[in-house]
């Protein structure tokens, strides 16, 4: 992991990070909670929950214009950059929560990808042409893909490589007044696996270890944007964003898709002019935003979703009839099963539809 950048002497008073405009030097480099551990500075396991609900306060709002004002900048260099070479952008928006760089080096363990510049979520453009991949693979075009994206040279064939015709930008979210991009999700394991070199064995008796990480909440609005090449042709730039869109929707951005996360759907084109407020969904009422939901659910997300839900039609009139939709979308059947197997938000969708 990167070294932080500065150390306190005893008795300096230290700038309040959440006013700092930077979210990535309290996440990767802020020394108020480091402690040495071995060659590194880590946050103490006992702090770390408490350092990420600080950073999860950290918001768009007026006591912090700085954070507003590098987003708004980055954006604007980028569309003057589409402007200049014939590029395009769309946005996308987060169906459920988004795990994004896990695995990077960070002072908690857990990483998160941060960008360099405004210190927000960032999709890498890397990323975001692996997602094209997959979507091509996904719909069964792998082939028709290996020109526009690039691809390594076929067995035998060493003239067959090709770098690609579209460059795929990082994508970055859209400034919002009302609620930063950031939650915190948590893992509950039961076998430390400092007790297991002790005792070999792990034991249903192993106290539970919850840790905590990092994510994009759900209904967060992300810009992607990708630029023609010299050789690209219209029919390339299309069919890249229609693999992408694919695989956003089906497969997912980030880890943990495999059970609801990184699913995002696009937005359209009458809602998508970003402002400083973010537009589109925040414009629409908790009761609108919890049909959209309910709408989008399905199993793999559920465990995602229906806590949004029941937050946003809380004391609504119209609770009951959302919360029927639910249940009736992903079977009633399904969601006792998952409630008997002791998950929170199937208990919780349960009691909402009998107190209604």
């Amino acid at each position: 992991m990167a070294e932080i950048l500065f150390r306190a002497k005893a008795g300096t008073t230290l700038p309040d990070p959440l006013q700092t405009g930077h979210p990535g030097l309290l996440f990767e480099r802020f020394p108020q909670l480091l402690s040495r551990r071995g060659e590194h500075y880590q946050i103490a396991p006992k702090a770390r929950s408490k350092w990420l609900r600080d950073f999860q306060r950290l918001r768009f709002k007026e006591s912090n214009k700085e954070m507003v004002r590098l987003l708004l900048r980055h954006h604007a260099r980028m569309d003057a950059v589409l402007a200049a070479f014939g590029g395009e952008k769309r946005m996308f928006d987060t169906v459920g929560r988004l795990a994004i760089g896990l695995g990077n080096p960070s002072a908690g363990d857990i990483g998160f990808s941060l960008d360099h510049a405004t210190g927000m979520p960032v999709i890498p453009g890397s990323s975001v042409k692996g997602l094209a991949l997959a979507g091509a693979r996904l719909l069964g075009e792998e082939r028709a893909a290996r020109r526009p994206l690039g691809a390594g040279p076929e067995p035998g064939q060493p003239d067959t490589a090709s770098s690609g015709v579209i460059a795929f930008l990082d994508a970055l979210p859209v400034p919002n007044t009302r609620n930063g991009p950031f939650e915190i999700d948590i893992i509950t394991r039961h076998h430390d696996p400092e007790a297991l070199t002790r005792q070999k064995t792990p034991l249903d008796a192993d106290e539970p270890n919850p840790v905590h990480f990092l994510v994009v909440r759900s209904e967060v609005r992300f810009i992607f944007r990708l630029l023609p090449l010299a050789d690209a042709t219209s029919a390339n730039l299309a069919d890249a964003w229609r693999w992408l869109s694919a695989a956003v929707a089906d497969l997912g951005a980030g880890g943990k898709t495999a059970v609801g996360y990184g699913e995002m759907q696009p937005v359209e084109e009458s809602e998508a002019t970003p402002d400083r407020t973010g537009g589109g969904d925040d414009q629409k009422t908790p009761l609108n935003r919890a049909r959209d939901l309910a709408g989008r659910i399905k199993k793999e997300n559920a465990g995602n979703l229906v806590p949004h839900i029941l937050e946003l039609i809380e004391g609504s009139p119209e609770a009951s009839a959302i919360v029927q939709a639910v249940i009736a979308k992903l079977d009633h059947r399904w969601v006792k099963r998952r409630s008997d197997a002791g998950k929170r938000w199937a208990k919780r969708l349960l009691a909402a539809q009998s107190a209604n």
